[in-house]
Formats: C-alpha cells, structure tokens, sequence
C-alpha cells in the first residue's frame, strides 16, 4: 500500500527499495520449512535512493512441492511489511540537497 498522511501520497505503491538478506535458514526437522529474514537500506524517490534503516524482518517459506530442504521460496507477490527504526526524510528538499 502507498504511505499517506491523509490525502497526500508519500510513497507511491510499487516505489522501488534496495535491502540485504540478513539470514536464511532451512528446516532440518521439517522439510519444506525455513526463514529468510531481510531488511531495506534505501527506497527511491524522486529519482533518488533515499537511505532507511529498517528492523529485520523474518518471512517463512511459502508451502511448496519440492522434495528439496536446500531451496527456500517466498511466493512472488507476497506482502512484506517492514518497520522504520529511524524517521526518513523523504521531502524534496531533501533530495534535491543530495
């Protein structure tokens, strides 16, 4: 969804964001079953990668067919949420400074 403060759309849905994967871990017991935990470094506005420190965020696997504990899937679409750990400033000013 995009960030508004009522009527005005900060963040459009679908703004490109550049992040690391933390960790991925598979399931030795549970085949199938595993986590990857990421988190964002920057969003673009404006044409400008605005930088953003994020709390990490863990996502399990997507219930998959294969047999395979060496491949962990998240499903294409699937909704992701992350939390600011700083405020970012993401005003114009601000990107026409940088």
């Amino acid at each position: 969804e995009p960030v508004a403060i009522g009527d005005n759309i900060l963040i459009a849905r679908g703004t490109p964001a550049s992040g690391r994967i933390q960790s991925v871990r598979t399931s030795n017991v549970e085949p199938d079953r595993g986590y990857i935990c990421l988190a964002l470094a920057s969003i673009r506005v404006g044409g400008i990668d605005v930088p953003i420190q994020t709390a990490d965020l863990y996502a399990r696997q997507s219930q998959t067919t294969s047999k395979s504990s060496a491949i962990l899937r998240l499903a294409k679409g699937r909704r992701l949420t992350f939390r600011l750990t700083e405020p970012a400033d993401v005003s114009s000013q601000h990107a026409q400074s940088r």
